[in-house]
């Protein structure tokens, strides 16, 4: 095992992840840190860093398990493979943000996380949701904590874009219209939450069919130089 440090592995002994599911049925594991000093965690990092710009973050922790978030609809199910990203602020923000969040979806006390599908060839983004609800009146996140991580989200398509490079795959995020279609009416605009990281990150200007479900829009954001087509 790496060796990390003792912060780091406070974090993921004591984060539960995913509200219904239990520490023991979903194995969660680093994927990306800048907290070492050398290996495959520090080395996915720094690529994460060098891709958003070096002083984007003030450090790069990102996990990942094998399953599902909690509340995913059930339209996102099924034979496909699941990951899930999040990213994890620095220790003294955990509990900030494990107060701020109302769902409960996935690693209690992270800033939010990305839900990944996928079969032998081709992943999609079914999921880029923050943990801290800033909506309902619960207690919230101060700004500057929260101004500490507001590329977050890119962080994690980075991370998942590097998950597809090493195992392959093709990854694809749905056109923002459809990502509607995980909540119905919602007291956010969800086309707006995703439109500009379709924006930056499409390598096509018209959608497709997305490969999985074959039922929404989508664009390709990453193909590996292996990829078929």
């Amino acid at each position: 095992m790496l060796k990390m440090p003792l912060d780091v592995f406070e974090i993921l002994n004591k984060r539960t992840n995913a509200y219904y599911q239990t520490e023991a049925a979903v194995k969660l594991e680093p994927f990306a840190t800048s907290y070492e000093q050398s290996g495959t965690l520090k080395t996915r990092a720094s690529r994460i860093r060098r891709a958003l710009g070096a002083n984007s973050l003030p450090h790069i922790f990102v996990s990942m398990f094998k399953g599902e978030p909690t509340h995913l609809p059930d339209v996102f199910s099924g034979r496909f493979e699941r990951r899930v990203f999040d990213f994890i602020p620095k220790l003294e923000h955990i509990t900030k943000y494990e107060k701020a969040d109302k769902w409960k979806q996935s690693v209690l006390g992270s800033v939010g996380h990305l839900a990944l599908m996928h079969d032998e060839k081709n992943a999609v983004i079914v999921q880029l949701q923050g943990s801290a609800n800033f909506h309902e009146g619960d207690e919230p996140v101060d700004k500057d904590t929260r101004d500490q991580y507001a590329r977050w989200q890119e962080a994690l398509i980075e991370s998942a874009k590097l998950y597809c490079k090493e195992n392959g795959l093709t990854r694809w995020m749905l056109h923002e219209k459809d990502y509607d279609h995980q909540y119905g009416p919602a007291k956010i605009n969800i086309p707006a939450k995703y439109w500009p990281f379709r924006k930056k990150y499409a390598l096509h200007a018209e959608p497709v069919t997305d490969p999985l479900y074959r039922k929404f829009k989508a664009f390709k954001i990453f193909k590996p130089e292996s990829a078929d087509g």
